[in-house]
């Protein structure tokens, strides 16, 4: 009971698409090998994500119980504790394994964790930073698989997608827990300026970023297969979405359930055209 609590608190299948970015991004540079940072890199991010989970939750025990009920903190499943203490050893172990590859990365993955503990206990409550540092958290893994393997450069593409698309999803977030976020103290865009604005702004964040997915096939970066599937997969998609916020009757967890499946369909349009 304790371990399936365990691995609801470090979000397992999120953190394993963390994992799986940085793999993703060592895959964009076309270098796997030799094997053995391109393993420790991807478990590295996979042991930081998830212990950055856990201090969320630690954080946010007064949010959840309004919000996320069910999670194991505030279900009574894990004690905060415990909680908290496992997860900063999960972050830790990130940063040391990070160190075994280079030094460089290190101090990334430091900063890394550093944020993720920061953005829980006070950036996360401020407007629209916490939404900002999370986003640009989750652009940086994939130049985190790139630097593994000593190549950024051709991560840039999917690292600046990445961090627009989660901009968005993170706004409309906040919208969707709007009710605990106050009770928290939380001061998020729809708390401070209406939920009526936090849509207008996660709809322009998205109508940038459809508007910018033809450009990497425009500059030769990436083939028509590209252009075609993220035309196909990705931004209709992306316009329904924004088209289903706008309802009345609008469920914004499960927009954001479907923002969540069309992630996986975005990397697979980046990879395919690459």
């Amino acid at each position: 009971m304790v371990g399936l609590s365990f691995l609801k608190l470090i979000r397992i299948w999120n953190s394993l698409l963390v994992l799986a970015s940085v793999f993703i991004g060592v895959l964009f540079t076309e270098t796997l090998s030799p094997a053995a940072p391109i393993v420790l890199s991807c478990v590295s991010a996979f042991f930081i994500a998830s212990g950055g989970y856990g201090v969320n939750d630690y954080f946010d025990y007064r949010i959840d119980l309004v919000n996320k009920p069910l999670r194991p903190i505030p279900r009574g499943d894990l004690k905060r504790m415990h909680a908290v203490v496992v997860s900063l050893l999960f972050m830790g172990t990130g940063v040391v394994i990070a160190h075994f590859i280079s030094g460089k990365l290190g101090l990334v993955a430091a900063a890394a964790a550093g944020l993720l503990i920061l953005y829980s206990y006070v950036l996360k409550r401020l407007v629209f930073v916490g939404n900002f540092v999370v986003s640009l958290l989750c652009g940086l893994a994939f130049v985190y698989g790139g630097m593994s393997v000593g190549k950024i450069g051709p991560t840039l593409v999917p690292a600046a997608f990445s961090f627009l698309f989660h901009l968005g999803r993170e706004i409309l977030k906040d919208v969707e827990d709007v009710e605990g976020d106050r009770k928290g103290g939380a001061h998020t865009i729809p708390i401070r300026f209406g939920r009526r604005s936090a849509i207008i702004l996660y709809t322009l964040i998205y109508l940038l970023l459809i508007a910018l997915t033809p450009f990497p096939y425009l500059r030769g970066i990436y083939s028509w297969r590209y252009l075609i599937s993220v035309v196909v997969l990705v931004d209709l998609s992306l316009i329904l979405t924004i088209m289903y916020v706008w309802r009345r009757d609008a469920n914004y967890g499960i927009a954001n359930r479907v923002l969540k499946l069309i992630m996986p369909l975005g990397l697979f349009s980046l990879y395919l055209g690459r």
